[in-house]
């Protein structure tokens, strides 16, 4: 039997900062077991010293569930009721593409500085990259991977009227391809 040995976090010791992207398991009051990894919220202003924590999960369904708080002033943690155990490993998430960049852009530019503006552009970036492209979009993809197929072939035609009296079906592999080729980069900016 094969698998990996990583070291685990005591988080009823560890900083908040010492927490974040970190992988976690955790066994609920009902037995399921949930396997990913932790996202700290910071207090917002000084009079709420709370950091919570929540899953940072790629599947919806578990973004946002309320793991663990940590109130520094008070020196206090509590796992949420609906948690029977916690185990925090060393091992950390992966960052995104769009993180990487971000990363990548703060260390050569000495002039971006991690403001709001800063983090408000990441948020909105990885929302348009969650969301379902429209078929305005898919369309004008389609459209351009027929002219790819036709400047490949040598095919010199009036592109407008090739698309327009294509058949159904084929303009539908067109878009079905096209849909596929948007998603599948905007799932892989995510990684």
């Amino acid at each position: 039997m094969g698998g990996i040995v990583q070291a685990t976090i005591d988080w009823h010791t560890a900083s908040p900062t010492q927490l974040d992207g970190r992988r976690c398991i955790i066994t609920t009051t009902n037995g399921t077991i949930i396997d990913g990894h932790l996202k700290a919220h910071p207090p917002t202003n000084s009079a709420y010293a709370t950091t919570r924590f929540t899953l940072d999960d790629t599947e919806q369904h578990l973004r946002g569930f309320h793991v663990l708080s940590i109130d520094a002033r008070h020196h206090t943690r509590i796992l949420q009721p609906h948690i029977r155990t916690l185990t925090i490993t060393e091992g950390v998430k992966p960052m995104s593409i769009i993180e990487q960049e971000i990363t990548r852009q703060h260390d050569n530019d000495p002039t971006y500085l991690d403001t709001n503006l800063q983090n408000a552009w990441a948020q909105g970036y990885k929302a348009c990259s969650r969301r379902t492209p429209t078929d305005q979009e898919i369309e004008a993809a389609a459209r351009r991977l027929h002219e790819l197929d036709c400047s490949n072939h040598g095919l010199v035609l009036d592109l407008d009227a090739a698309w327009n009296t294509m058949l159904p079906g084929n303009k539908a592999i067109y878009r079905l391809t096209a849909k596929t080729i948007i998603t599948t980069a905007q799932q892989t900016a995510l990684q």
